[in-house]
């Protein structure tokens, strides 16, 4: 296979996600890959209007057309401790999104707390409980020329020497490089273009370096859209939004 797709930060939009497999489909069946390899760069919970339904598409037969690989985001993250029995904290609710993903799920009224999170959990169903825990395991991904990550990478070092907290949360000195010369060298030294999402490019596009691309365009955010890229092993990137 001469390529791999990348697919940003979903947060919750369920159209979207649905429309962008239905092009990354197309687009491979183009080049005659009737089953393409798909990274999903975590945060598919949040923000947007139907978290629920993400985690049905990604748990479900649609997915059975690709050969998918989902990584752990911070968002992701929050949920998977409460399918484990932990409380999420109020601001996950009330600042980052975490009251549209309940609601996605059904109705909890907030007049308790810890109540209401323990009826959420309960109306969770168990694929996606299943699927939240084994994303546990899957931090990074790597594959040709490209290495994958929801946040990034520490660029200080190696890839095989990363810890889960730069990949899972981001590390500004991954942007140290970004406008100056010196972004092939760090790309030569890491021994991989590092293709991330968790930071929502101001251009609401996709953001290319030779060092790291950005595939979080702000879905799930007002003015923003979710999008994916085709990465080629002769290192091309074509964006599919």
């Amino acid at each position: 296979m001469d390529r791999i797709y990348a697919i940003g930060d979903v947060h919750g939009c369920a159209e979207q996600l649905d429309a962008l497999l239905r092009q990354i489909h197309l687009h491979a069946a183009g080049a005659g890959i009737d089953r393409p390899k798909v990274v999903c760069l975590g945060d598919y919970i949040d923000r947007g209007p139907d978290s629920k339904g993400v985690l049905d598409i990604l748990t479900g037969p649609k997915m059975d057309q690709f050969e998918p690989v989902f990584l752990l985001g911070n968002h992701d993250l929050v949920l998977v401790g409460v399918c484990e029995g932990g409380l999420p904290s109020w601001d996950w609710v009330s600042e980052h999104g975490g009251q549209k993903c309940m609601d996605s799920f059904g109705h909890f009224p907030a007049r308790n707390f810890k109540l209401s999170i323990k009826h959420f959990r309960q109306a969770i169903p168990p694929a996606h409980k299943a699927f939240l825990a084994a994303l546990k395991a899957s931090v990074s991904h790597r594959y040709g020329p490209w290495f994958f990550s929801h946040a990034g990478v520490n660029p200080n070092r190696a890839l095989d020497q990363q810890t889960a907290m730069p990949m899972i949360y981001g590390d500004i000195d991954m942007f140290q490089h970004d406008h100056d010369a010196l972004a092939p060298n760090l790309r030569e030294r890491l021994g991989a273009c590092v293709v991330h999402g968790h930071f929502v490019s101001r251009s609401k596009q996709v953001d290319v370096h030779p060092h790291r691309i950005c595939v979080d365009t702000g879905a799930g955010y007002p003015g923003g859209k979710l999008s994916a890229v085709a990465l080629f092993n002769d290192g091309r990137v074509e964006v599919l939004t």
